[in-house]
C-alpha cells in the first residue's frame, strides 16, 4: 500500500515522533512518504501518487491535508495526536495512534466524512467542524491571538467561554435551514458538521458527520445558567441549546467574531449574506477493524 504520512511534529504535547510512527506503519504493512504539516511544500507531497493518505495530528491538521488534498477520492487515515481531536472522536476515533499505525490497514472499515463550505465575503472555504457565532466564536477568536499551544490551549478557551458568557448580551439573528426561517436571539450559534467542535465540547451531540446533514445548534439567553453549569462539566450530559437539522444554512453577519472552523475572517464593515454547506460527495475515512476503541 502506497501511503503519504501528513504529520503535525506540535501537535498536542509534540511527544509523537516522525520516525516512531512511520516505524509503527511499516509493522503494520505500509510504507509511507513522511512529510511535516510544517514543511512550505507539504501542498506538492498531497498531490504525489498514493493508496492512502495518514493524517497525525489535531484537527487542524485534518482539515490542512483535506483541503489541500487533489484528489478526494483517495481515502484519509487518521491518527489523532492534538488536544481536542473533534473530528476524530466524532467518527468514534479515540485510540492510541502508534497501536493504530501498528494494526494494520487491509481490514480497515470505511466511515464517511462531509466536508462542509462556508461562503461569505472571503469567498468560499471549506470546513469539517463547525461555523459559527457569538460568544465561542469571541472566545476561541481572543485564544488564537495569544501563543498558547496544546492542552493549556483547549484549557484557556474553555476559561474565556465561560468569562464571556457570563456577560455575553444576545443578538438577533434569522437563521434559514432548508428553506425554513427561524428568528431568535442568540448567546451562541454553530452550524455543526461534528459533534464537538471548539475546545473539545460536544455540542451537537446527536450529529453525525456523515449522514450528509447539518446541525444549527443556538443558545438563547434564557439557558445562560443552565449553559454556565454545564461548562463546569460538559460531560454531565448534552448542553441547554435548541437544535435543527438541515443540508444547507444561511444567515446574515452582521457583527462580532465568526468562526469557520479555526480560521476567523474579518468582521465585515456591512452585513453580509454567509451560506453554509455540504460539497456533493463525502471522503472515505479508513479505521483499523481490529483495534479497540475508548
Amino acid at each position: 500500500m502506497r501511503a503519504i504520512l501528513l504529520h503535525n511534529p506540535g501537535a498536542g504535547n509534540g511527544d509523537v515522533a516522525a520516525e516512531d510512527l512511520l516505524a509503527a506503519l511499516a509493522c503494520g504493512g505500509v510504507s509511507a512518504r513522511y512529510c511535516s504539516a510544517k514543511a512550505p511544500d507539504f501542498p506538492d507531497a498531497l498531490g504525489e501518487p498514493a493508496d492512502l493518505v495518514v493524517v497525525a495530528g489535531g484537527d487542524g491538521t485534518v482539515v490542512k491535508a483535506i483541503d489541500q488534498l487533489r484528489d478526494r477520492s483517495i481515502p484519509i487515515a487518521i491518527l489523532p495526536l492534538g488536544s481536542a481531536n473533534n473530528i476524530a472522536r466524532s467518527l468514534g476515533i479515540d485510540a492510541d495512534p502508534i497501536e493504530m499505525a501498528r494494526a494494520g490497514w487491509e481490514q480497515a472499515e470505511e466511515r464517511r466524512l462531509d466536508i462542509g463550505t462556508a461562503s461569505g465575503p472571503w469567498g468560499t472555504r471549506i470546513f469539517v467542524e463547525a461555523v459559527g457565532l457569538g460568544v465561542l466564536a469571541e472566545a476561541a477568536a481572543a485564544v488564537d491571538e495569544r501563543d498558547v499551544q496544546g492542552p493549556e490551549r483547549s484549557r484557556l478557551a474553555r476559561e474565556m467561554l465561560y468569562e464571556m458568557l457570563a456577560d455575553a448580551q444576545p443578538q438577533e439573528m434569522k437563521f434559514v435551514v432548508d428553506g425554513q426561517e427561524i428568528e431568535v436571539p442568540v448567546l451562541l450559534a454553530e452550524i455543526m458538521n461534528t459533534a464537538a467542535t471548539g475546545p473539545r465540547l460536544s455540542l451537537a451531540p446527536a450529529a453525525r458527520p456523515g449522514d450528509g446533514l447539518l446541525d444549527l445548534v443556538w443558545l438563547e439567553a434564557e439557558a445562560r445558567a443552565e449553559m454556565l453549569s454545564w461548562l463546569e462539566e460538559p460531560a454531565q450530559g448534552a448542553p441547554p441549546l435548541r437544535a435543527r437539522q438541515g443540508r444547507a444554512a444561511a444567515f446574515e453577519w452582521r457583527r462580532g467574531r465568526l468562526h469557520v472552523d479555526d480560521a476567523f475572517p474579518k468582521p465585515p464593515a456591512r452585513p453580509c449574506p454567509i451560506e453554509v454547506g455540504l460539497l456533493p460527495r463525502a471522503m472515505t475515512v479508513v479505521v483499523p477493524g481490529n483495534v479497540s476503541f475508548g
